[in-house]
This record gives structure tokens, C-alpha cells and sequence, in this order.
């Protein structure tokens, strides 16, 4: 028995591929196999971040944190954008709100 590299669960002697992790313990396994977009998690594919940053905005940040691959410059650039962004149409609502509170002051004036 020896522990796999990756995740240190017991394995054993002639295992190729990790039981518990799913990690190759070999490297000519690990480069023959061809990168697959569905191996992923769903919440790390950078179209579903992209939608859910468009839609959903500053909630989709933990999605980005929590991305294994991403640059740590980059989490916090994508961060200040989208908290630049938001703060920018926040401050866009409170002024349209303000402007029809306006005219509707207007309105029951008449």
C-alpha cells in the first residue's frame, strides 16, 4: 500500500488511477488523456461564470474565488470591476428614482 500524491488516501501498489480522487498516478497516463471541457465542475467553465457575472453580477463572485485555476490578479481585477459596475448602477437606480419621485410630485401637484 502507498498514499496517492494528490489527495494522501491509501492506494495501492499497481493502482494507475486514484480511487478516492481520481487523480492518474502515472504521466503517460496523465498526458495520452485528452482534456475534456464536461471533466469540470459546472460552476468552473468559463461560460457559465461569464453568464452568471452578466446576470446575476457581484453574487457570482464566489464563483471566481473558488476557481482552481484563475490567477489570484485576476480574482481580484474581475472583483473590482464588477464592484466598480455595481456600485456605478446602484447609484444610476437612486438617481432614476429620485427623478420620478419628481414627477410624480409634479404630477399630483396638477
Amino acid at each position: 500500500m502507498k498514499n496517492c500524491p494528490f489527495c494522501a488516501e491509501p492506494i495501492l501498489d499497481a493502482a494507475i488511477k486514484c480511487k478516492h480522487c481520481g487523480e492518474f498516478l502515472t504521466p503517460q497516463e496523465a498526458t495520452s488523456a485528452p482534456p475534456h471541457q464536461a471533466a469540470q465542475p459546472w460552476y468552473v467553465q468559463k461560460a457559465v461564470i461569464i453568464v452568471c457575472l452578466l446576470s446575476i453580477g457581484p453574487l457570482a463572485l464566489p464563483m471566481i474565488w473558488f476557481h482552481p485555476t484563475l490567477a489570484p490578479r485576476y480574482k481580484v481585477l474581475i472583483t473590482l470591476v464588477t464592484s466598480l459596475i455595481t456600485w456605478g448602477l446602484i447609484l444610476a437606480t437612486i438617481k432614476a428614482l429620485s427623478v420620478l419621485q419628481e414627477y410624480y410630485e409634479l404630477i399630483n401637484q396638477l
